[in-house]
């Protein structure tokens, strides 16, 4: 696991470790981060007054299936689990809050990637990362 802290203090979860960087372009859009027990989706849905993520606990055959172009980048938000999704925000002198929010929230809401976005990825792109999830 990776030793840096990308969020400090999750409701439920303490602090969360950067994992994999899936999409980026001046910093993370897409990734996935982990605790000492858990992988989680992350995605950057605003970037304008404040920064905001939504991120969503996913087990490894969510994230493989996602890296190999069998699940849309929508589809690892939705997936039901015994927790709520977290949308982090971040304002302009760097305070952070933490809302729980439910699977009807995120669609309403319109803050995930559109149904039927996929990384169209080429063969073996994370391949690495996917082999060491293997293990």
């Amino acid at each position: 696991m990776s030793d840096f802290i990308y969020f400090k203090n999750i409701p439920k979860y303490g602090n969360l470790y950067m994992d994999y960087i899936i999409v980026e372009e001046d910093y993370p859009l897409l990734f996935i981060l982990r605790d000492d027990y858990n992988r989680f989706i992350c995605f950057c849905f605003e970037m304008s007054e404040q920064q905001s993520w939504i991120i969503n606990k996913v087990t490894i055959s969510n994230i493989k299936d996602l890296l190999t172009d069998k699940m849309d980048m929508r589809e690892p938000f939705l997936v039901e689990n015994d927790d709520k999704k977290i949308i982090i925000h971040r304002n302009k002198n760097d305070e952070y809050t933490y809302e729980l929010v439910d699977k009807k929230y995120i669609v309403d809401n319109d803050i995930i990637p559109d149904e039927g976005d996929y990384l169209e990825v080429g063969e073996n792109e994370f391949k690495e990362y996917i082999d060491i999830l293997s293990q």
